[in-house]
């Protein structure tokens, strides 16, 4: 079930957006990232979606989701980049692992690719871009999508998400170390 809340934290807190971002908080730690401060944050069927203005005048959309793995279960060595490209390939053909872009911060692990796509509404090409990260058990998905002339304006929005996320650092993470 979807809560939305606003919390203002404790001057002691470390948490910090750069000027214009707000930093948005799932389940308590297990992700967060930074997202323009003007942005619209509202809940789907199955996933949480950050619009750069009411739809249907948005110009771009962020969906965010997450799945929570076994925790008994060393998940070090899942091919991000194989399933990525398996979910992808449903949607916009097949994908290939030379597509696939890859990042890693200390014990974060994180694969995104690009494609485009046919707008079903507005019957034109749209870009998307999809990350798969993981640490601990915590495996978010998010899909930016927006026009490909739109590239120069979204795309440093997608690298202040990637740079700023953060997976299980909430406090059922903090007890275990």
């Amino acid at each position: 079930m979807w809560h939305k809340r606003t919390i203002k934290l404790e001057k002691n807190i470390s948490i910090k957006a750069k000027p214009g971002n707000n930093v948005f908080v799932a389940n308590r730690g297990d992700v967060s990232f930074e997202y323009p401060s003007s942005w619209i944050v509202k809940p789907s069927d199955t996933s949480i979606c950050f619009y750069d203005a009411e739809p249907p005048a948005d110009q771009c959309v962020l969906e965010f989701s997450i799945m929570h793995l076994d925790l008994r279960v060393d998940w070090a060595k899942l091919p991000l980049d194989q399933m990525l490209c398996s979910a992808m390939g449903n949607e916009a053909g097949p994908r290939d692992l030379g597509s696939v872009h890859r990042l890693a911060r200390n014990d974060l692990k994180l694969v995104w690719l690009e494609y485009d796509f046919l707008d079903p509404v507005e019957k034109r090409t749209a870009l998307s871009r999809c990350a798969l990260a993981l640490r601990a058990d915590v495996l978010p998905l998010m899909t930016f999508s927006f026009w490909p002339e739109d590239g120069p304006k979204w795309g440093p929005v997608w690298n202040d998400l990637l740079e700023t996320l953060r997976l299980a650092t909430g406090k059922r993470f903090q007890r275990r170390n």
